[in-house]
């Protein structure tokens, strides 16, 4: 593989991961606003900075 394609791999890969993060978040900030989980926003706030 040559650099050009390597980079446009590791481009294509950031995206999806980044959508796949997005995604996530998402799903269990609705799951937190319709009342199926509940969890103290001391905690909601350190997961969110170690998920960066």
């Amino acid at each position: 593989m040559n650099s050009k394609a390597t980079l446009e791999a590791t481009e294509k890969l950031v995206k999806e991961l980044k959508s796949v993060r997005y995604k996530k978040i998402k799903r269990i900030k609705n799951r937190l606003s319709s009342g199926h989980y509940y969890i103290s926003p001391k905690l909601l706030a350190r997961s969110l900075f170690v998920a960066q």
